[in-house]
């Protein structure tokens, strides 16, 4: 596994492996563009094709919440300091005062699916459009792109499986920390529960790209998500259809 590369499968308890190929479905123009410029746009993840799923991962809090699933009470507490805004990533922690340092999610969208319908109806849909599937090696990708850091991995749509995600990681945390459930609340000032809160706050801010409703699982999702430093690369804009401007970058692919 390369260092500027963090496989989403090391977030939910498996072994951690890059799939080896992947397929992203584009238009003419973008393919052109993909080979005339040797560049791969990456549109920030408040700007997908799905505007709510960025805070989809409410809705799972929501329910983990109601039925009162492990350390809840502390899970409730920190997506009160989750902003909808794609800006937390890592957080810490002085003076009990949480530092939510600037990034920003780019996401490449992908499918492990290479003849997808609902994708070929999304780039058929007005008068004859026509749509590629580009198979991309996934080790060879980032070869090219070896000086930004990135988050990889299948997008997980079961929900009982994203709850049970939840509800390991909390644990695996409370545990390190020595913290039982009982004293795991919003009432605990300790420097543990603050470090621990701290925690899940930059998990979830990683997870949280990685989780959508099951209504989309058909689409199969790979995603490869730059994690944009502040003054990193240049953020354009483009116009959407709806008149409003979606950012994206442009990340340049050696040799």
């Amino acid at each position: 596994m390369r260092e500027n590369v963090t496989n989403i499968d090391r977030l939910t308890y498996k072994k951690s492996r890059l799939t080896n190929y992947f397929c992203h479905y584009t238009s003419p123009e973008a393919l052109l563009s993909i080979i005339l410029n040797k560049t791969l746009r990456f549109t920030d993840c408040l700007f997908l094709n799905d505007k709510t799923e960025f805070n989809y991962i409410f809705e799972i809090i929501d329910i983990y919440v109601s039925k009162k699933l492990p350390f809840y009470d502390a899970l409730n507490c920190a997506a009160e300091f989750l902003s909808n805004k794609n800006k937390v990533n890592r957080i810490s922690v002085e003076n009990n005062k949480f530092d939510f340092n600037t990034y920003k999610f780019f996401v490449l969208s992908g499918s492990l699916d290479y003849d997808s319908l609902p994708m070929w109806i999304y780039y058929s849909k007005g008068n004859g459009y026509y749509g590629y599937s580009i198979k991309i090696k996934t080790e060879s990708l980032f070869a090219c792109l070896p000086k930004y850091e990135f988050m990889v991995g299948k997008v997980i749509y079961n929900k009982k499986k994203q709850l049970n995600i939840i509800a390991e990681k909390l644990t695996e945390i409370f545990n390190y920390h020595s913290i039982l459930e009982k004293d795991a609340n919003r009432n605990n000032n300790s420097e543990q529960f603050i470090v621990a809160i701290d925690k899940i706050l930059t998990w979830l801010s990683y997870i949280r790209i990685f989780f959508k409703a099951s209504e989309f699982s058909n689409e199969k999702e790979y995603r490869i998500v730059y994690l944009h430093k502040e003054g990193e690369t240049q953020i354009n804009f483009m116009m959407c259809g709806n008149g409003c401007l979606k950012p994206y970058v442009d990340l340049s692919l050696n040799n």
